[in-house]
């Protein structure tokens, strides 16, 4: 790898770090999306709806998709991450 890569890979751990079994936002992503794009899609959807909940001023609810869209962009940057440092291997 080159002396300006970096992995992402460890920094998005950290915030999954607290995932428990019964912690089922991700699984929850993957079972509701097929690609890429659409799991972007649905963070983008949980933030939306996160930010008209605190707009009306129910900022628990709004806490709670904050954390979820983070959670499940978190596992999308991992992924995105590793792949990028698998084509920079085959360089």
């Amino acid at each position: 790898m080159g002396k300006n890569s970096f992995s992402l890979g460890p920094i998005m751990l950290y915030h999954l770090d607290h995932l428990g079994e019964d912690d089922f936002d991700v699984e929850e992503m993957f079972t509701k999306t097929s690609s890429s794009e659409e799991a972007i899609s649905y963070v983008t959807a949980l933030k939306e709806e996160a930010n008209a909940l605190f707009r009306l001023r129910d900022f628990n609810t709004a806490f709670v998709l904050y954390n979820k869209s983070i959670k499940c962009l978190c596992v999308i940057m991992c992924a995105i991450s590793d792949d990028t440092q698998m084509c920079e291997v085959s360089l």
